[in-house]
């Protein structure tokens, strides 16, 4: 949410209901863990931990719940000087895009994410995207605050493009960004988290109650100290960002931006001035506390409202 991400984080507060760990193989720079609910702190620690112990570790995380915005997993990489890629998917429930040329739901938004660490010049670089044209809790967004969507984002049950938010939740599909280069990687990253991790694909058999979202992901972490010095990769690094940045605005006064200062320009804003939060969205969070005895009027006080 503060990172400008509001389909990340408080919208799935009625799903969490507990959580589970346990390291299922460790050998040198393999790590496999099986949990449910977020157990981001416990593995990357473990990963950044074999990384800086063998230059390199490949983790994968099986049957976790819904592990949020990805970029804080690379985040906390970089914050260890770690460079680092993420393939995330999910199973649990039925899928919610469609392929490219398709017009069914069968996988999620499955995202991607890569991360390097910050300079002397320059913060993390963070990418951090959905494979769908836009990501789901946006849609769910839309639909809270009663908003149409624009053209060309979602198909409804019949396959007809539609600009009606209520549409995925009644059969309807997202599209892939970038026609078939969106749906490749999404295909890839459907494959390389559900088959390497040992947690599945995106499938009826797969799908549990109550519409489960639970997530795979497949991590690269690697220290660029065993490849490179540090200094000459951080030089290279602030070389090719600034001369990025030098490119003329195609649109005046639109500079060009580095992944990730579009989350720390809108986490500055909401740091100051708050989280917006719709109504709809605000009674499933009252109700979600009543259900586990925090009151309203608590919920209320707490939120300084």
């Amino acid at each position: 949410m503060v990172m400008g991400r509001p389909n990340k984080g408080i919208d799935h507060i009625d799903n969490c209901d507990g959580s589970r760990l346990s390291k299922r193989r460790i050998k040198l720079i393999l790590l496999t863990i099986t949990g449910e609910l977020s157990v981001q702190d416990a593995c990357e620690k473990l990963g950044i931990q074999r990384a800086r112990e063998h230059g390199v570790c490949v983790l994968t995380i099986r049957h976790s719940f819904h592990l949020c915005r990805i970029g804080a997993w690379g985040e906390q990489c970089a914050a260890a000087g770690m460079v680092s890629m993420h393939h995330v998917n999910m199973v649990g429930h039925g899928g919610i895009v469609a392929p490219f040329r398709g017009a069914d739901p069968l996988y999620s938004t499955n995202p991607y994410c890569s991360v390097l660490p910050g300079t002397a010049g320059n913060p993390p670089v963070v990418l951090d995207f959905a494979t769908s044209i836009i990501a789901h809790g946006k849609v769910r967004v839309a639909r809270n605050k009663g908003e149409t969507l624009p053209e060309g984002i979602l198909l409804d049950a019949d396959g007809h493009a539609t600009r009606d938010p209520n549409a995925l939740f009644e059969g309807g599909a997202l599209r892939p960004f970038g026609t078939y280069k969106g749906y490749g990687m999404a295909l890839m990253n459907e494959l390389l988290a559900g088959s390497l991790s040992g947690g599945g694909t995106c499938r009826e058999e797969h799908n549990r109650a109550h519409d489960t979202i639970l997530n795979n992901m497949l991590s690269v972490i690697i220290d660029p100290d065993r490849l490179v010095k540090r200094d000459w990769f951080e030089r290279e690094v602030d070389t090719a960002l600034e001369r990025v940045r030098t490119s003329r605005p195609e649109v005046a006064g639109e500079p060009v931006l580095i992944p990730g200062e579009p989350e720390r320009i809108v986490y500055a804003e909401r740091h100051a001035n708050g989280v917006p939060v719709d109504d709809r969205t605000w009674e499933e969070i009252l109700d979600a506390g009543q259900s586990v005895h925090v009151g309203r009027e608590q919920l209320v006080a707490m939120a300084g409202l």
